[in-house]
């Protein structure tokens, strides 16, 4: 009798559709095999990794059927079976299973790389992005206003595109200021939390607090300081380094409040300005005298705003 390695192949059970699978669903898959010898056994992969029985965690490998229970959007990928007998051992081609979802994979429920407050002056109009992840892509997008006094005032100006909307928002009094909430919807449903954008008024940035000279040497200072509140507006920090009165180092750090400040000379006294600034203006300054390390070193002293 001829005999071969197994035949092996993969599909949904009988009553799936694979283009309508979503989250929370039992989804079962079947291995076909055909086989002379008879198999001596039957493995179940995931991207080319085994399988294991898990029973507590929704994973049932029966023989020749894979249950997955309650499937989530992390479910989603390629399956596979194989099966083994005394002629060798072969593995279907890959299955992949997509799982549509009504909620968003990033907590809390919407892009996490997205500006959460805005800062705007009266009659300033700000644009209010909003990206969320969904699969099927959302179909609408809603947004309302809510503060201490207003409840879910809906907003009438803003346009989407796929997973993404933008929010045309002018405050015109002191009731304006509070949060804006975005929603998307899809085939499958509404996002269950939706984000939220906070709307403050805008002004000039605190000044930075707490700069001291971290470390130094013959010809470099370290200065760090504790950013203060940003006015409601992206804020840089700027440093203005002097010598015998004359400016002689402009700096900026926009992720912190950090500044390596070099190519100084040995045992000089030197003047650091730090302050904050945004679209508003600048902040008061904080100001240090610091001396590089020589002969003649000196301790920097802090000295009050000027």
């Amino acid at each position: 009798m001829f005999t071969d390695p197994p035949q092996v192949s993969v599909r949904l059970g009988a009553n799936l559709n694979g283009s309508s699978i979503r989250e929370g669903v039992d989804v079962y898959f079947e291995c076909t095999i055909d086989a002379n010898p008879r198999i001596t056994r039957v493995i179940w992969n995931r991207a080319g990794r085994s399988i294991i029985n898990d029973p507590s965690g929704g994973v049932i490998v029966s023989n020749q059927t894979l249950v997955l229970q309650s499937v989530s959007r992390s479910s989603a990928g390629y399956y596979s079976c194989g099966a083994a007998n005394s002629q060798g051992e072969t593995h279907s081609s890959p299955f992949l299973l997509h799982v549509k979802c009504k909620h968003f994979v990033d907590e809390p429920e919407c892009g996490d790389r997205q500006q959460k407050v805005y800062g705007a002056a009266r009659l300033e109009e700000v644009l209010v992005e909003c990206e969320v992840d969904a699969n099927p892509a959302p179909s609408e997008f809603r947004w309302w206003f809510n503060n201490s006094s207003v409840r879910r005032r809906p907003l009438e100006t803003f346009n989407w595109t796929k997973g993404y909307s933008v929010a045309a928002y002018t405050p015109t009094s002191e009731t304006d200021y509070g949060t804006l909430l975005c929603s998307a919807t899809n085939q499958l449903g509404t996002q269950a939390v939706p984000c939220v954008f906070h709307i403050v008024p805008a002004g000039k940035p605190d000044t930075p607090q707490n700069c001291t000279v971290t470390n130094r040497s013959m010809s470099w200072i370290q200065v760090n300081c504790v950013r203060g509140f940003d006015g409601g507006l992206p804020q840089e920090i700027a440093a203005e380094i002097s010598h015998n009165g004359r400016i002689i180092l402009n700096l900026t750090s926009g992720a912190g409040a950090l500044f390596h400040i070099s190519g100084l000379d040995p045992g000089n006294e030197y003047f650091v300005t730090i302050y904050s600034t945004n679209a508003k203006g600048k902040s008061d300054p904080t100001n240090l005298i610091v001396t590089t390390l020589g002969q003649s070193q000196q301790p920097h002293r802090r000295i009050t705003g000027m």
